[in-house]
């Protein structure tokens, strides 16, 4: 049949959405997707459209997702793009299947630069057809780029933004989270966007309320004491296509934060980012081998670049580093090295 394709293993729909992504893990596979695909500029947008339902779209200005790469896109282990965190290759399948796990209302759309248009939407089948549209249809989409959509259940909203007791204060907690996973890439405080090498923003409508138009900024530690640092030789046993900036030091917590940089147990320690995606936090007796204490004003954040199969390898879910990965190891004795006495002073 024409304009058809197969997925390799699309049985797994409801093992996929079994994962229970967090909402903000959710978007950040789609951002992640959209930066695999070179995308500098991404609209995330938010619609309440009923009291426990919402819509959410993403939408990139990547170089697309070609036909006849639609059998690997779309296979359970296929890889895109050269980032670290991109390796698993199970993202963007787990990302739409915890946005809808009854497999009914995701929809992509995406032009490349070529300008081929095309739509593929659910359900995710043995056999997926996609139809070609008229460029007129993808206005919003310039050169090229990616929509992502998908209706979303109030319990997918919630997930993960657990503490909080209204919307308003759930967009605030999102809105932290995303500033601080992609803060090696978003523009600072005062800086012009640029001179960042990522632009999000987040467009959220209240069911009864007005668009609001959040340009994120990145959200960045107030240091008491730091010490700064460049190392492009000790990180993976003295491999020099692996290297690192960081900074480490006393903190000046921010306990109105929702989760980062409190000074507290849980936002203490190592902060890990690969190719500027932060993919781990709050490590720290698995390094220093002494107790955390409960009000803890260190950080070690530390940005990791380089050639991506020598870099540390984290799973699936993009939030922690695969300890059993011999790499990880190496890494860890290194931030050991560089900073044996977290505590001290």
């Amino acid at each position: 049949m024409e304009n058809t394709f197969k997925p390799r293993c699309c049985g797994i729909w409801s093992a996929l959405s079994k994962e229970q992504l967090n909402f903000a893990d959710i978007i950040n596979e789609f951002i992640d997707n959209a930066r695999a695909a070179a995308a500098t500029r991404i609209t995330v947008h938010l619609v309440q459209t009923d009291t426990d339902e919402f819509s959410l779209e993403v939408t990139d200005d990547g170089y697309g997702m070609a036909r006849e790469d639609f059998d690997q896109i779309f296979s359970v282990g296929a890889l895109r793009g050269a980032l670290a965190y991109k390796r698993c290759g199970m993202g963007l399948k787990v990302a739409l299947a915890n946005a809808d796990p009854e497999n009914l209302s995701w929809e992509i759309r995406t032009k490349t630069t070529n300008g081929e248009c095309s739509y593929i939407g659910a359900p995710y089948a043995e056999q997926m057809a996609f139809e070609s549209l008229n460029p007129k249809e993808l206005k919003s989409l310039r050169r090229s780029g990616t929509i992502i959509s998908s209706m979303l259940s109030r319990s997918v909203f919630e997930r993960g933004l657990e503490g909080t007791e209204s919307d308003e204060e759930r967009i605030a907690m999102l809105v932290e989270i995303l500033r601080v996973t992609y803060a090696p890439l978003l523009p600072k405080e005062q800086q012009e966007e640029e001179d960042s090498h990522l632009s999000i923003q987040l467009l959220w409508t209240p069911l009864l309320g007005q668009e609001q138009a959040i340009d994120l900024t990145a959200l960045s530690p107030i240091w008491v004491q730091q010490n700064v640092g460049y190392d492009r030789a000790n990180i993976v046993k003295h491999d020099s296509e692996v290297y690192a900036q960081y900074t480490f030091g006393k903190i000046n917590p921010m306990p109105e934060n929702w989760r980062f940089y409190r000074g507290d147990r849980k936002s203490a320690g190592l902060m890990v980012y690969l190719h500027g995606r932060l993919v781990q936090y709050g490590i720290f007796s698995e390094i220093w081998n002494c107790e955390n204490p409960r009000q803890n004003d260190f950080l070690f954040v530390v940005s990791l670049n380089g050639v991506v199969t020598k870099l540390p390898l984290c799973n699936g879910g993009k939030t922690q580093l695969k300890i059993e990965d011999t790499k990880v190891h190496d890494f860890l004795r290194w931030v050991q090295q560089t900073c044996p006495e977290p505590l001290k002073g």
